[in-house]
């Protein structure tokens, strides 16, 4: 697993902390208030990143089998 793909859990697990701690413990306090939308942001640019990971492999795996053909 490389390090950013680390990070990018670290930032998913983070991100379902915050709405814990904000929706489900009310937590008061403004960095409670804010740490979610900040998380917000940071998990569409984890999705981004992922998604756009997932069609370069997929377009990479098209490409291999339109070398080798099908069923090779």
């Amino acid at each position: 697993m490389k390090r950013s793909e680390i990070f990018e859990t670290i930032i998913i697990f983070a991100g379902i902390v915050s709405l814990w701690f904000r929706y489900i413990l009310h937590w008061p306090g403004i960095v409670w208030q804010f740490f979610p939308l900040i998380m917000l942001v940071l998990l569409v640019w984890v999705f981004a990143r992922r998604v756009r990971r997932f069609k370069d492999a997929l377009a990479a795996a098209r490409r291999e089998t339109d070398r080798t053909g099908p069923g090779s």
